[in-house]
């Protein structure tokens, strides 16, 4: 299983039918955590197995191309965040997560916040 990686629960739709995709990171079999992109979508969209939006999306949700790129970039940013923490010796990384998890953050501001 990847460390870091979107997912969309068709269990968690919300009323007007659509699925948030979540930025999951699992630290192990135990903690995992769950980060908003912001991005909602029918889930039947979702490509499981490829982990994107499907071609084949209604347009009114948006433009798959756009926001596959916009889930890729919110992937190596969690990643970033996790190395940002690491090099900083950070005790609570999912803790650190939440706290700093923003779909498009400022990884430098971030630092010279904790430093």
């Amino acid at each position: 299983m990847l460390a870091v990686r979107p997912i969309c629960k068709p269990g968690r739709a919300r009323r007007d039918g659509t699925s948030v995709i979540f930025i999951q990171y699992c630290l192990n079999s135990q903690r995992r955590i769950l980060l908003n992109s912001g991005i909602a979508i029918p889930s039947k969209f979702w490509n499981k197995r490829n982990l994107k939006v499907s071609a084949l999306l209604d347009r009114q949700f948006g433009e798959p191309n756009e926001l596959n790129r916009q889930i890729r970039d919110m992937v190596r940013n969690v990643e970033e965040l996790i190395e940002l923490a690491n090099n900083l010796k950070v005790d609570d990384l999912i803790s650190f997560l939440k706290d700093n998890f923003q779909p498009y953050p400022d990884l430098k501001g971030i630092e010279r916040q904790i430093i």
